[in-house]
């Protein structure tokens, strides 16, 4: 019941305050190869069909797959994928000829690799007629050539309907005996026999395609377009329709748009020809690869992170060149480095980065790769040298470094054990430990096993990357960011690399190596939360993570405080927002203390903020928040400038 304020008096309104936007810090950027989709484009996904429609399903040349699969499996909620491919990856393409065998269209698949091979192109009638120009010129009743204002896709043979918008009964239809495409005029077979005044609509057929992708003979996905134009003024021209204008990058929005996310046309007569001929049978789309000469490589940490030597990685084309910019490329960047411009990934996780290292040590060994792939081949019994995952989880720390509010979720190397082999797991992490980005990382070991009955009887180790980013989300979904993401069942899986006993563990968790156990009437359990930090204060992935959450969530909700006058009553209002928010994270247990007092304190006042700072347009706030002791204080500074608002860790 609303209140009249035209009486003078005292009146109450009560006004809920706007709630907080929270963010989730378990959104997780995976990179790897994979059959299909988009090169260094990242795609948000939230299932895991979305993942099979865009990028194919299981496969032997990499882990991406199986480690998205075990994400959403244990509990993930979002991600974005990043495939990555060799420089001399290409599309698979054919042209489709009009009945003078002009070619008309060129179809290649929405992205490079060899899975363009299985689409297959028919080219029908459409199923409708439509208006397809309209007279630009009238016609008198002994006329019978016409000038329209497009002959885009007519061709000899079409049967044509002259409507009079002015008047629907002055109406006629008529056969196309020939078409002039450079003057834009159609030859009837017979006069008009009736006036048509300019402006006429023309109304005839198109063309359908239908688009089927069958890899190993079985339809997997079939789209088909109907009622197309050759002529790029129409609503309905086939570049239109089947590509997007523009162009959308999001597969995901793309396919629930209607356009294909299976093949790219292009269009060859530019609006001067006729549509394609029809096609008796499906016309097959060839010479899509994926390596050079179609053999298997391992791509190295570059391509993965999009780093090389502390500059963005270029790669070269297939002659040797380096490519300066792509435009075919998220932010002219690479593998990992394209997550800089997505701010809400808060976890990364990178796979394949072991699939160079294991193809260079089963050539070393001279065992031959399994024909399901690298993932199937077996190691050598020492073990595998794994340098270039080493270079590429040092890229990956600098990333999170650079970033400030992202966490890396690491793999140990493939076959190593305690004290023996190339790569000891003990001696691993003291590759990252003395590096200040070492807080922002986890390391996991060993290896998961997949159950063999689902790949034919092959056995089959994967990296656990992938399932402990599940778990993360899961566990802050149900618990909240305070709670460690261990403890926990892997779901998913049937044994591990190595069964670990107490001892072995005793010797790994000092070193912030986190175990997967098998342990009895439990499962396979995580059973480890540490970071690689040697800093006390950094010592367990949950305090980090919580650190992450609040600098996240200062940006995101003090982000309306840019450009506003810099006086007490701004200072207020964002020392009220910040003590809801960090209450309400003390109130779910996230950081320690038996009062909020000990658990936090925000200061914004005339004390932090000078009036040296407010004449330069800078506004400072300063937040301290107890994640492992009452006594003991994260400190942050929040600056705000004229311009931007940043959030910095106080040391």
């Amino acid at each position: 019941m609303s209140t009249s304020l035209s009486t003078p008096g005292v009146y109450i309104r009560i006004q809920e305050p706007v709630p907080l936007q929270q963010l989730s810090l378990s959104v997780t950027g995976f990179v790897g190869q994979a059959t299909s989709g988009p090169l260094d484009y990242a795609q948000a996904l939230t299932n895991w069909g979305q993942f099979q429609d865009i990028f194919g399903s299981f496969t032997g040349f990499s882990f991406l797959s199986y480690a998205v699969y075990g994400f959403f499996q244990n509990g993930g909620i979002r991600c974005y994928v990043v495939r990555v491919a060799h420089e001399c990856a290409a599309a698979a393409a054919a042209v489709l000829s009009t009945q003078a065998s002009i070619p008309a269209i060129n179809v290649a698949a929405s992205n490079p690799g060899s899975w363009g091979n299985n689409i297959r192109v028919t080219v029908g009638p459409s199923t409708g007629n439509f208006t397809l120009a309209q007279l630009a010129d009238t016609v008198t009743n002994t006329s019978n050539t016409v000038k329209l204002t497009s002959v885009a896709g007519i061709q000899a043979g079409d049967p044509l309907t002259l409507t009079d918008p002015s008047n629907p009964l002055t109406r006629g239809t008529f056969p196309v005996q020939s078409v002039d495409y450079s003057q834009l005029t159609v030859t009837f077979r017979a006069a008009v026999g009736q006036q048509y005044l300019a402006g006429t609509k023309v109304v005839g057929p198109g063309f359908k395609l239908t688009v089927q992708y069958a890899p190993d003979g079985v339809l997997a996905r079939q789209e088909i377009f109907d009622n197309l134009s050759m002529d790029p003024s129409n609503p309905q021209y086939f570049i239109r329709i089947v590509n997007g204008l523009p162009e959308d990058p999001d597969y995901v929005n793309k396919a629930q748009n209607g356009q294909s996310i299976l093949i790219r046309l292009q269009d060859l007569v530019n609006g001067a020809g006729a549509r394609p001929a029809n096609t008796p049978e499906p016309v097959g789309l060839t010479k899509g690869i994926d390596w050079p000469s179609n053999q298997p490589v391992g791509l190295d940490s570059r391509y993965y992170t999009g780093y090389d030597a502390g500059q963005y990685f270029k790669k070269a084309s297939c002659s040797g060149k380096v490519v300066a910019e792509s435009e075919n490329t998220q932010y002219d960047k690479y593998g990992l480095a394209v997550f800089e411009g997505i701010p809400e990934i808060g976890l990364v996780a990178i796979p394949d980065l072991a699939l160079h290292d294991l193809y260079n040590s089963v050539a070393n060994a001279s065992i031959p790769i399994s024909p399901q792939g690298i993932v199937f081949t077996p190691i050598p019994a020492d073990g595998v040298p794994s340098p270039n995952l080493k270079q590429g989880q040092s890229d990956m720390l600098a990333h999170c470094a650079l970033m400030q509010d992202r966490f890396a979720i690491l793999d140990s190397p493939r076959g190593a054990q305690i004290g023996i082999g190339p790569n000891p797991v003990d001696d691993w992490v003291a590759n990252f430990r003395f590096s200040p980005a070492s807080k922002n990382a986890a390391l996991y070991y060993p290896w998961i096993r997949e159950r063999a009955s689902d790949f034919d009887g092959n056995d089959l180790l994967i990296p656990p990357s992938g399932h402990l980013a599940g778990i993360y989300a899961s566990v802050e979904a149900q618990r909240g960011i305070g709670k460690s993401p261990a403890n926990q069942l892997i779901q998913g899986i049937v044994d591990l690399e190595f069964c670990l006993s107490d001892d072995q563990q005793g010797v790994l968790n000092p070193l912030s190596v986190n175990c997967l156990r098998a342990l009895s009437g439990r499962g396979l359990m995580v059973w480890g939360a540490r970071t690689l930090s040697l800093d006390p204060a950094w010592r367990y992935v949950n305090l980090r993570r919580i650190y992450h959450a609040i600098v996240m969530n200062i940006l995101l909700n003090l982000r309306w405080t840019v450009f506003e006058p810099n006086t007490p009553k701004l200072w207020a209002q964002v020392r009220a927002v910040l003590t809801v928010f960090l209450n309400g994270l003390f109130r779910q247990g996230g950081l320690a203390g038996k009062t909020a007092a000990e658990a936090f304190f925000v200061e914004c006042d005339d004390e932090t903020n000078p009036p040296a700072s407010v004449a330069q347009g800078q506004m400072l706030a300063r937040v301290g928040f107890a994640l492992a002791y009452p006594a003991e204080f994260v400190v942050v500074n929040i600056k705000r400038t004229a311009e931007a608002l940043a959030v910095s860790e106080q040391t």
